[in-house]
């Protein structure tokens, strides 16, 4: 359409393009409702937009929602959230997001989207969309979730939660650890996002569920005054000397201190005394992450006086560990469904 061009002759271009087309939805972006478009083109009846977007949203949407849906339409300023919604559906199922200057510029559309369903068992799409164990299959290919642990009624603890977060209540899931927390929002946020583009934002602090966990570089860990009680001579400050960022370094236990050793066995510091590793792992691998230069007055005064060097170098370690039960198995992968 040109954009000084009249409006008639506009849509008669663009009917020619698109000649082949079974049914042509769009939107003007100077004028965004049906209203116009009906007005500018009277042959184009209602009874014939809404049959076309009956069938953009067969199968998309609960097919009890199509007539509210529709119902929106009874205002105006409605075309240009509908337009965006039906938009999305045509590439709903692929990588594609609503993008969130829309949903924040036209609300309607999101909402045009709701994936609440009626909830009848002989509706398809619910029996597709908002069903938790077909997500699951869909998702993950797993025909159930974890056996245990159940609920009072021998179901499998996961999937009323998931089903409770599929129609967005408010839930507090407490599973015990290692029996599927994570794919109770796994599940739920990618339904969410096949049925309305949503994105899902996970803030989790269960870092002990992962296979590998990383401690990088950080002064607390590390007895920062340990080397400056050195003196003269000590070989340990030969081996920090000597070392370098990205040498290999592991951690010993001796005399309840977690010294830190290079890759010949020599020591290079120690750990702090409140350091500890995470609970239920063991180190896999660890290199020096930096080395940093402190001197004695860093230190707190009161501790000055038990320090020999006016300053010296400090390791800190970069360091890796693994859960207990991969460590004994060899193997990072967990059978079963997740």
């Amino acid at each position: 359409m040109a954009p000084k061009g009249p409006v008639a002759r506009g849509l008669d271009q663009l009917e020619k393009a698109l000649g082949k087309s079974a049914h042509v939805i769009g939107h003007n972006i100077l004028r965004p409702d049906i209203e116009h478009l009906l007005a500018a083109r009277p042959r184009l009846d209602r009874a014939t937009a809404f049959a076309a977007i009956e069938t953009l949203l067969a199968g998309q949407v609960c097919g009890a929602r199509v007539g509210p849906v529709l119902d929106t339409l009874s205002d105006p300023k409605a075309g240009w959230s509908m337009a965006y919604a039906l938009a999305w559906i045509a590439v709903a199922g692929g990588e594609s997001v609503m993008p969130p200057w829309v949903r924040a510029s036209f609300p309607q559309a999101g909402l045009i989207l709701c994936d609440i369903s009626c909830g009848d068992d002989a509706c398809a799409w619910y029996a597709t969309k908002n069903d938790p164990v077909a997500a699951l299959r869909s998702w993950f290919g797993f025909d159930g979730f974890r056996p245990q642990p159940v609920d009072c009624d021998g179901t499998p603890l996961q999937q009323p939660i998931v089903a409770e977060v599929m129609r967005h209540a408010n839930v507090l899931g407490i599973l015990p650890t290692g029996t599927g927390k994570s794919v109770c929002y796994q599940v739920s946020a990618l339904s969410l996002y096949e049925k309305t583009g949503a994105l899902t934002v996970v803030i989790s602090p269960l870092v002990v569920l992962m296979a590998d966990q990383y401690q990088v570089p950080d002064l607390t860990s590390v007895n920062l005054s340990c080397d400056g009680r050195l003196r003269d001579g000590n070989a340990t400050l030969g081996a920090i000397a000597a070392a370098k960022v990205g040498d290999p370094v592991t951690l010993h236990l001796q005399g309840g201190k977690w010294r830190i050793l290079d890759g010949q066995g020599r020591v290079l510091g120690c750990m702090a005394r409140t350091w500890a590793p995470p609970e239920g792992t063991g180190t896999v691998s660890g290199r020096g992450g930096a080395v940093i230069r402190w001197r004695k007055t860093d230190n707190d005064e009161a501790f000055q006086t038990c320090i020999r060097r006016d300053e010296w170098e400090t390791i800190l370690p970069e360091l890796v560990f693994r859960r207990q039960d991969l460590l004994a198995s060899g193997n990072p992968a967990r059978p079963g469904p997740p």
